[in-house]
């Protein structure tokens, strides 16, 4: 793992493209190229350009990704995003909702998955993450942190 040193950082540059790749179908794959650009790699995810040499290998065009930030549907997105969450409690990461039970905390994903699927806590697998119907929990866990998340 390599920690970056944030210059000044731009986090609508990354945010807003997730929101582009997320348009084309391709969120889970760019939320695994950014987290693996940034904590893996050590590099600026808040660079316009960072997001040029990630959209190249999912096939996206360099520039949408790149310029997201700028874009005002997307913006309008991002802000509706930000509105959600709000509105949703959201104050850590990760942090599920269901119904009206909230989730936060990498220990507490078992539970929304089985809050998710109706069934009691203890039928959930250990190997849950593994299942194709939870593909953005499965990379959100390639780093578990710590309990209450924000690893």
């Amino acid at each position: 793992m390599t920690v970056p040193i944030d210059k000044d950082p731009n986090w609508e540059v990354s945010h807003l493209a997730y929101l582009a790749a997320k348009a084309q179908g391709l969120g889970p794959q760019f939320v695994d190229a950014v987290y693996r650009a940034r904590w893996q790699e050590g590099r600026d995810i808040t660079d316009p350009a960072t997001m040029c040499e990630i959209a190249e290998p999912l096939g996206l065009p360099a520039e949408s990704l790149a310029t997201a930030a700028d874009d005002p549907e997307l913006r309008k997105q991002g802000f509706d995003c930000l509105v959600s969450s709000y509105d949703d409690g959201l104050f850590g990461v990760p942090f599920f909702v269901h119904g009206r039970d909230k989730f936060w905390g990498a220990d507490r994903l078992r539970p929304f998955i089985a809050a998710f699927q109706g069934r009691p806590g203890e039928d959930v697998e250990e190997n849950w993450q593994d299942h194709d119907e939870f593909p953005l929990f499965a990379a959100a866990a390639a780093d578990a942190g710590h309990a209450g998340g924000c690893g």
